[in-house]
């Protein structure tokens, strides 16, 4: 499926390619191309308790790209904000990766924002490939994912990356990432 471009990379934009707010539940967004819109590839959102939206699989997307893997720019790749519950992006319920290519958006690959009084939790990302953003490939708001930050003190002698984290036993994938990359 093609969301603000056409099958020849043509760029015929949306306000948003894909929005999932209003209760929805269990939505699946698998091998599509979603590009070229005026705002977000993908918004995810929820303003109030009634509304919560949760368990959604986002896996094998190319957002922001066209067939041609040319830059066809959404402002965000994906955006989730407010009252959102269990997003599994780049990979499935059975810890199967099947990475997105999200690339060449015009502010942020992935962003994660609180939003109407409310918090994103347990959005979890694996194994994506995430470059070439324009101001961020990826921005967390600390009040989301109940407050975890990225680990802190991490140093690097030969093979072995180290470091300290608040929480015990939380799985960490560690990636190299560069915006121009």
């Amino acid at each position: 499926n093609f969301f603000g471009i056409d099958i020849f990379g043509e760029i015929i934009p949306n306000g948003t390619g894909i929005v999932i707010t209003n209760s929805t539940k269990s939505t699946e967004i698998d091998s599509n191309f979603i590009s070229g819109n005026d705002q977000n590839g993908i918004l995810i959102y929820a303003y109030d308790d009634i509304s919560e939206t949760r368990s959604h699989i986002i896996t094998s997307n190319y957002i922001g790209l066209t067939p041609g893997l040319n830059a066809a720019p959404n402002n965000n790749g994906i955006s989730i904000v407010g009252n959102v519950k269990s997003v599994l992006i780049g990979t499935n319920v059975n810890n199967i990766y099947k990475p997105n290519n999200i690339a060449g958006n015009l502010n942020a690959g992935i962003a994660v924002n609180s939003g109407y009084g409310f918090s994103p939790d347990s959005i979890i990302l694996r194994k994506n490939i995430i470059k070439q953003n324009g101001v961020t490939n990826l921005i967390v708001d600390p009040l989301c994912n109940s407050g975890i930050q990225p680990p802190f003190g991490l140093s690097m002698n030969w093979n072995t990356l180290a470091g300290i984290h608040d929480l015990p036993n939380v799985l960490i994938d560690i990636y190299r990432a560069s915006r121009f990359e």
